[in-house]
């Protein structure tokens, strides 16, 4: 497999530093497996695309991928800051439309898959940036992750945001049907 289709663990650092509404945030990006490869990239939100901390952000093919749960977008980005477009912008259920994005993660084609957390629903976008679409959960997501045989995992919470006896946590598996494994 080649090294730019491995995921990237990426977390911003809590050193930031607030102007109005904007935060510029330092991300720092490392391989999660044999490689020990880390850099830094900084960013810096506009009034039209704040930067909020986000901690499942993703990196890939030199492009940042933010989740802005508050703006109910994605926000992609060059590694040199520049913004490339955005996903979403609005709130609603309609395909297309988030609510309280929580993470994201892109595959090896360059599909874009959207942890909508508001709507429990999974939502995959084109590598052009169009909806393509929606795996539909019963209980709010928290993590989303793809396996390399293109397995879809979804880290659902309970309906308390606790996990217990009573309302354990799921992991489900999802084949790129949407049916569960």
């Amino acid at each position: 497999m080649k090294e730019q289709n491995r995921r990237l663990r990426v977390c911003p650092n809590h050193s930031t530093t607030y102007s109005s509404k904007l935060e510029q945030t330092e991300i720092k990006a490392s391989l999660e497996d044999v490689f020990d490869i880390e850099e830094t990239i900084y960013l810096q939100g506009s009034e039209e695309t704040p930067i909020f901390s986000s901690y499942n952000l993703f990196v890939l093919d030199g492009k940042v991928y933010i989740p802005d749960y508050i703006g109910n977008s994605v926000n992609i980005y060059k590694k040199n800051g520049e913004l490339i477009t955005k996903i979403g912008g609005k709130k609603g259920q309609k395909k297309g439309d988030l609510n309280m994005p929580y993470g994201v993660v892109v595959d090896s084609d360059g599909f874009i898959y959207v942890n909508d957390r508001g709507n429990k629903r999974i939502q995959v976008f084109y590598p052009s940036f169009e909806f393509f679409r929606e795996y539909k959960i019963d209980r709010q997501i928290e993590t989303i992750l793809l396996s390399y045989n293109s397995s879809i995992f979804a880290v659902a919470v309970a309906p308390t945001f606790s996990c217990n006896k009573r309302f354990p946590c799921l992991i489900l598996e999802l084949n790129l049907l949407g049916e569960k494994i």
